[in-house]
């Protein structure tokens, strides 16, 4: 399993009581975490702060840019896996977010240990494809070849 040592998370959102909440169950559990405020500020810590993973409030700032619009500029810089909260007021919402890049997406009420779970199961998932390309094949399998 993961853990959550040295995981670096990056949670960009303006929801004052959901970045409390977050921040509560994430360093509680030993991760680091770095918030932003605006997109722009998540932008520009994704090469400052290079996270591990991203969570993403759909309704960030929705006056200039909303969660859908959030992934697809952490997509133009980066793979880092990103998570979404949505507040559920869109039904569409977790859709597009995931298809405009977004890994998986969490409606509120936020569960704290869902949320960790997830993020853990997408970490320990870009572990294991790290380690796989890094791995050179078996004689084995080249043999075969």
């Amino acid at each position: 399993m993961t853990s959550p040592r040295g995981n670096k998370i990056l949670a960009a959102g303006a929801d004052l009581a959901l970045s409390e909440q977050i921040r509560v169950a994430l360093e509680e559990r030993g991760y680091s975490l770095k918030k932003a405020s605006s997109l722009r500020e998540a932008v520009q810590n994704l090469a400052r702060y290079s996270p591990d993973l991203v969570l993403v409030e759909s309704g960030m700032l929705s006056t200039q840019l909303n969660g859908r619009e959030t992934c697809r500029r952490i997509r133009e810089v980066s793979d880092v896996p990103i998570i979404v909260i949505t507040d559920g007021t869109d039904e569409e919402d977790p859709l597009n977010c995931l298809r405009m890049g977004a890994d998986d997406c969490l409606v509120q009420p936020l569960i704290p240990e869902e949320l960790v779970a997830r993020m853990e199961a997408l970490l320990r998932r870009r572990e294991w494809s790290s380690l796989a390309s890094r791995t050179p094949p078996s004689p084995t399998s080249s043999a075969r070849s």
